[in-house]
């Protein structure tokens, strides 16, 4: 593992250096390199992240859902970030497409030093923060007009700095999009009941925490669901279609 630079920013933006790479005219390696600086901005969504949890967390880049965010709180020392290509023949893009990756920190405290290297199925990022803060990790999949990419993946944290906290509100609270049994606009709220736009009810249930696995009830039909931040709420008892998207 080769390590691509060291910047003394609080905000990097990373892309796969094998796709600029493949940009032989620089005209167009400027184009994309300003592109993807655009794609996202300084703070957004810092509010409303993905909580880690230790070991691989599990997400998807998805094209139709565009990005999301990840976070962990830090102590002073260091960290690592490993974003890895689950590789589970389910991929519609290779590896070497154009996806994104952002790391900020709140608040912006400087000087940070930061070391990121594209590795053979994914990428590592390296860092040193010298007081507690907040470290968030965008996940901005590619734009692909009318054809669906997506790339499935696991990230995870570690290092002598890293805090598991935990959320203050579970992460499948939300607004999704009922993709299933057509009710509409699907709202989870943070007291354990669903509410939909049709006007059906429900409830959900924590199942295994860990796994972020929960049961839901809605109207008649009950189903075992495991949430996948950047994608929604997935079926566990079929064929791990959606069953919930993300709103956007």
């Amino acid at each position: 593992m080769r390590a691509r630079s060291t910047l003394p920013y609080d905000t990097i933006v990373m892309t796969h250096l094998s796709f600029v790479r493949r940009l032989h005219a620089p005209a167009a390696a400027a184009a994309f390199a300003l592109a993807a600086l655009a794609a996202f901005p300084v703070a957004g969504r810092a509010d409303t992240p993905t909580p880690l949890m230790s070991g691989p967390n599990t997400g998807s880049a998805d094209s139709f859902q565009g990005p999301h965010d990840w976070t962990f709180r830090t102590t002073k020392g260091t960290f690592d970030v490993e974003i890895v290509s689950m590789g589970d023949g389910h991929d519609t893009v290779p590896l070497d497409s154009a996806f994104t990756y952002k790391i900020s920190f709140f608040p912006h405290i400087a000087p940070h030093a930061y070391t990121y290297a594209q590795t053979a199925d994914g990428f590592s990022f390296h860092g040193r923060v010298a007081t507690p803060t907040k470290v968030v990790v965008r996940i901005v999949p590619a734009r692909s007009g009318l054809v669906r990419v997506a790339r499935n993946y696991t990230i995870e944290a570690s290092g002598d700095a890293v805090s598991y906290a935990g959320p203050s509100v579970d992460p499948i609270v939300g607004t999704y999009m009922d993709m299933a049994h057509g009710h509409g606009a699907v709202r989870f709220v943070k007291n354990g009941t669903v509410v939909c736009a049709d006007g059906t009810q429900g409830t959900w249930v924590v199942f295994d925490p860990a796994l972020r696995i929960y049961t839901v009830t809605v109207g008649a039909n009950r189903a075992s669901v495991k949430f996948v931040p950047g994608r929604g709420l997935l079926d566990q008892a079929g064929n791990g279609n959606s069953l919930y998207d993300t709103a956007r």
